[in-house]
């Protein structure tokens, strides 16, 4: 049966990509609609056919909106907690980008500062901070032991003291590929960022592939979700990170692959939820 798409319009820096995977939805008999972006995700949801599957494509906020205000199932592929590095971390702990890391509440950071650049800074006294939820309070980012002070300032008033935050040393990568994962496989990818400068590719190498199959072949957290894969120096593939797929940019991804597989997805789910 056919699905409905709710594209929160503005969410993604990259538009025409979004209007690509909103003309696959078409292609396949699927209805569209464009919600007008607002900075907190809030909208209003009329008319909407309580007997027909739903799926959300916009920021986090705009998935939370949809998951508290739309009963339709799938609506967001998204256990949010099984998204946080706290969670996932342990279900990859061979393979996550960060070899030397630890975990601290925001509100330490500062008490911790001495014992954090000891501990984790590269020669050039940097760390790699990053935030535990996918909700992102502040964006992952190598900060310098003589502006850390500033940093934690800067990202304070949007900061719990009890959130969690990973600290680790920097590592160098070469080459990151967003890759779409669909029970456990790599579906379509795309290259986006060679040496920390954006590239985008559609050249996914089969060997990106092979790695998200094996990562997967244990756990992962929904069936259909996105997963970060990073080349190290030395050629070795590592996760960056994992998020939902319908929050994330898809590049040079095969928009009518992810529209396919989103339909069926959708009815598959809506299915399940009908024999209940």
């Amino acid at each position: 049966m056919k699905i409905l798409w709710l594209f929160q319009s503005g969410a993604f820096g990259d538009e025409e990509v979004v209007q690509r995977l909103a003309y696959a939805a078409e292609e396949l008999g699927d209805e569209v609609r464009k919600l007008p972006y607002r900075p907190f995700g809030w909208s209003e949801y009329e008319d909407i056919d309580k007997d027909i599957p739903v799926v959300g494509i916009g920021s986090i906020n705009f998935l939370h909106d949809i998951q508290r205000k739309i009963p339709n199932i799938p609506g967001v592929w998204a256990d949010w907690p099984s998204l946080e590095c706290s969670f996932y971390y342990t279900k990859y702990p061979d393979t996550i980008v960060q070899r030397h890391w630890c975990m601290f509440p925001y509100g330490m950071l500062g008490h911790k500062k001495d014992y954090i650049y000891h501990q984790f800074s590269d020669e050039e006294g940097l760390v790699f901070v990053r935030p535990n939820r996918n909700t992102k309070r502040f964006t992952g980012q190598l900060v310098h032991k003589n502006a850390f002070d500033s940093w934690y300032n800067y990202v304070s008033p949007g900061s719990d003291p009890g959130d969690i935050v990973i600290v680790s040393k920097p590592e160098v990568i070469s080459r990151e590929w967003r890759i779409v994962v669909y029970n456990g496989v790599g579906a379509t990818g795309s290259l986006y960022m060679v040496h920390g400068s954006l590239l985008v590719d559609e050249d996914v190498p089969e060997r990106v592939y092979a790695f998200v199959r094996d990562v997967c072949r244990d756990w992962y957290p929904h069936a259909l979700f996105v997963m970060d894969v990073g080349e190290l120096e030395d050629g070795t593939l590592r996760i960056v990170e994992i998020g939902s797929f319908n929050c994330a940019g898809l590049y040079a991804s095969d928009v009518r692959k992810v529209a396919r597989i989103v339909h069926m997805e959708a009815n598959h789910d809506w299915e399940k939820y009908r024999l209940f």
